[in-house]
Parts: C-alpha cells; sequence; structure tokens
C-alpha cells in the first residue's frame, strides 16, 4: 500500500498568522464553554421540574 503525500497541504509556519489562530481558539473555547453552561442550566431545570412533576403525581 502507496502512502499519501500530503506535502501539497503543508503551509510555511511563517504564512501561518498565530496570533489571529490563538485568538480564534480563545473564543472558540469561551463560545464551548457557555454553550456547555447553557445546556447544563437547561437539563438541571428539566430535572427540577420532573422531579416537581413526580411529587405532585404522588401527592394525589
Amino acid at each position: 500500500m502507496r502512502m499519501l503525500d500530503l506535502s501539497k497541504f503543508e503551509q510555511d509556519r511563517r504564512a501561518i498568522d498565530n496570533g489571529a489562530t490563538m485568538r480564534s481558539n480563545i473564543a472558540a473555547m469561551v463560545l464551548l464553554g457557555l454553550l456547555v453552561f447553557i445546556a447544563t442550566e437547561d437539563f438541571y431545570r428539566l430535572e427540577q421540574s420532573n422531579l416537581s412533576l413526580h411529587k405532585w403525581e404522588c401527592m394525589n
């Protein structure tokens, strides 16, 4: 089996703007953290509503 030649996809390190790349990575991590926080809050509220509904059904 022949190895693929990936050298055509390589870029010169000087051609890549590391500052912009780092800023975009930080922005992506902040966005990901925000989405995880929102999802956690939604699941917590869903669990609380299910627990209160279950307690209400047990009382009747």
